[in-house]
């Protein structure tokens, strides 16, 4: 397994939406953390802020609701696949979406341009005390979320002495198939697989995804 690729950078988005799941108050410093990995064409960038956990809010959070990840972006320089979703290159906001009976969560991923919007609405839901109200503002932060993907996530929930939000690249290296098993035919590359994991406290979610020089196709 290769080490996961980081840089840090300095911070300069709003904190005012990180309060959400985090806690009320941020009692210290807080950095930006970026990893990047190289694709066939580009690359594939994260970049999120180390918001604290609080676990106290877990039971608050409404099933459906949308949550910013500490400000999350994903920017695919080349088009990749997880599952059986197609990531086409772009810019994208990466948001936590928790399923029906709140059981799991499921990383999900909107076109640049409403994330700020979005995660400013997510606040005013959390803080809402009615629940139908509630339930209203949800199904309108999904609507806000037009054109979201939905990744297949493998979630689980474990206790973790972590107390920030943190997110790690798996470098899997290319996949050469039948190369591996000492077949001495034509060598050719079935992909570059990766894994985007994302912890934050008791919850772990894990994305892998295959970079096979797709082509960007607009959904």
């Amino acid at each position: 397994m290769k080490r996961p690729f980081r840089t840090t950078a300095v911070f300069a988005a709003s904190v005012a939406a990180a309060a959400i799941v985090a806690g009320t108050a941020i009692a210290h410093p807080h950095v930006t953390r970026r990893i990047r990995i190289p694709l066939e064409h580009g690359e594939f960038q994260v970049q999120y802020f180390t918001v604290p956990y609080n676990a106290s809010h877990l039971d608050k959070i409404p099933e459906g609701y949308l949550w910013h990840l500490g400000f999350a972006s994903i920017d695919v320089g080349d088009g990749v696949t997880t599952g059986g979703a197609t990531v086409p290159a772009g810019k994208y906001h990466l948001f936590a979406r928790l399923g029906d009976g709140k059981k799991a969560w499921s990383l999900v991923i909107v076109p640049q341009g409403k994330g700020r919007d979005i995660a400013v609405l997510g606040f005013q839901t959390f803080n809402e005390k009615d629940a139908e109200k509630q339930k209203g503002m949800v199904a309108k932060l999904n609507e806000m979320a037009e054109g979201k993907i939905v990744l297949p996530t493998e979630f689980r929930r474990e206790k973790s002495d972590s107390e920030h939000l943190s997110m790690t690249v798996e470098d899997r290296g290319v996949n050469l198939g039948e190369a591996r098993q000492g077949n001495t035919g034509d060598v050719k590359s079935l992909g570059h697989d990766f894994v985007l994991h994302v912890d934050f406290g008791e919850l772990h979610g894990s994305v892998t995804f295959d970079d096979k020089g797709a082509t960007a196709v607009e959904k």
